[in-house]
């Protein structure tokens, strides 16, 4: 393979582009109440159990999934201990389902937010407790 013609620049657009899409397509499916949780799966038959793939002990909602889980308020306490300097988390419900309006300063945290609810959900499908 000849490398002469290779279009670097289009190249290292690549995984930006990736993976602004799958975070994209992720947070879509998150605010339109379309990301399977296993309340859901049980009620159409493709989980035997409703509960929290983490704790096993509550219904696993979107909400217990990404904000109530006591494994997943763990993983939001040590992030914001461990951003703290670079980035101001305020970890309301709100704020972590809906993201944090009407503060231009705030994408950052967004971005740290969405990056987390989504290594949530990748700790769900793999069977993974998520941790820092």
């Amino acid at each position: 393979m000849a490398l002469e013609n290779v279009h670097w620049a289009e190249i290292h657009k690549l995984p930006c582009e990736c993976v602004k899409k799958k975070l994209q397509c992720f947070e879509y499916k998150l605010l339109h109440r379309i990301l399977p949780t296993n309340t859901f799966l049980f009620r159409i038959g493709n989980e035997d159990t409703p509960n929290c793939c983490f704790c096993n002990i509550q219904n696993e909602t979107t909400e217990h999934l990404f904000y109530e889980c006591h494994h997943v308020i763990n993983l939001w306490e040590s992030l914001k201990l461990h951003v703290q300097n670079h980035v101001d988390l305020i970890l309301s419900m709100e704020n972590v389902l809906f993201g944090i309006r009407n503060d231009h300063s705030a994408k950052s945290a967004n971005y740290v937010i969405i990056l987390t609810k989504y290594y949530i959900y990748l700790c769900k499908c793999n069977d993974n407790l998520p941790n820092l």
